[in-house]
């Protein structure tokens, strides 16, 4: 025990994490990954299985997907969505879709 090192141990977890995908919405997408890296993205299919549930006389959530101002600047914005969990991403799924159509985030709970 005398050679271990903590802060060794704590970057291989981290790096380790930063490499694998924490959720089930997101894919690899094989056309921009490459050698230098993968590029991640989120299965609109699986997205729109969660958000449907939301649907309403005021929401549609196969528009908001569809639409370049509602489900393209939610992905344009997201960063690092693969290690996101489920949980958190589908909170700012459905706060996106809330604000998309009421311009409030809270609105869907």
């Amino acid at each position: 025990m005398d050679n271990f090192d903590f802060k060794k141990y704590l970057a291989e977890g981290r790096l380790l994490k930063e490499n694998t995908v924490n959720n089930r919405y997101v894919v690899k997408d094989e056309e921009l990954s490459d050698e230098d890296g993968n590029f991640y993205v989120i299965d609109k299919k699986k997205a729109f299985d969660y958000l449907k549930q939301f649907n309403s006389e005021e929401v549609d959530a196969k528009q908001f997907i569809k639409d370049d101002e509602g489900w393209g600047e939610f992905e344009q914005y997201l960063e690092d969505v693969e290690q996101m969990s489920d949980k958190e991403l589908e909170d700012s799924m459905r706060q996106d879709l809330s604000f998309y159509y009421f311009s409030k985030p809270d609105e869907l709970n």
